[in-house]
């Protein structure tokens, strides 16, 4: 079928058609912030029942995230999807999470970001408000982006991303059109070529 049909596969495995799917896909590691999803997570049970929160894959700090959110019926762990099936996995989502803890701002760009702009998914941000990834997001409109400890505004945020379907589309769009303008394929080895050319002529 289309892509669209293929990229439902997984939303109709494991019946969350009618929900609202945000995603995390990815390593969870020591670099992640994970307090405020936690927080946010419990409350999206009241504040938005049709949300599904859904992490999939591994990471240091996976464990933890799974203890504290293991009685909510909104939060679901996949293992580690296939790489021929992550553009399908990545387009099941209505929106896509990236954390990232303040002290590591400058050392660790999370490479999800960019995935998830391919997908042409909005973006929610968790981490320091002074990277390159939040700025971005606030001024170009892709997403949400907020520091951690700013539950109250990403609940909110997210509950209106789920009521507005004409928002959540037009943001991916712009979401997509960012990817293609800076980050696709034959623009990044062009950069990287001027990077390696200025390098070798110093």
């Amino acid at each position: 079928g289309s892509a669209e049909q293929r990229s439902s596969a997984l939303r109709i495995a494991h019946g969350w058609q009618d929900r609202f799917v945000l995603m995390y896909s990815g390593t969870l590691g020591l670099a992640h912030e994970v307090e405020t999803i936690c927080e946010a997570a419990a409350r999206w049970v009241s504040a938005c029942p049709r949300l599904a929160l859904v992490f999939v894959g591994g990471g240091a700090r996976l464990e933890q995230v799974q203890r504290k959110l293991a009685n909510l019926p909104n939060v679901f762990f996949l293992p580690h999807q296939p790489k021929s099936q992550l553009s399908q996995t990545l387009a099941s989502a209505d929106a896509h999470l990236v954390l990232l803890r303040e002290e590591v701002c400058g050392l660790v760009v999370p490479s999800k970001f960019y995935s998830a702009l391919a997908s042409g998914r909005p973006v929610f941000f968790v981490g320091p408000s002074n990277c390159d990834l939040s700025r971005d997001i606030r001024k170009h409109e892709l997403g949400w982006a907020g520091r951690p400890g700013e539950t109250d505004e990403l609940v909110a945020a997210v509950v209106h991303a789920a009521e507005q379907a004409l928002w959540l589309h037009q943001t991916g769009l712009r979401a997509r059109e960012f990817f293609e303008e800076h980050f696709d394929q034959p623009l990044a080895l062009a950069r990287w070529r001027g990077i390696l050319q200025a390098a070798c002529s110093s």
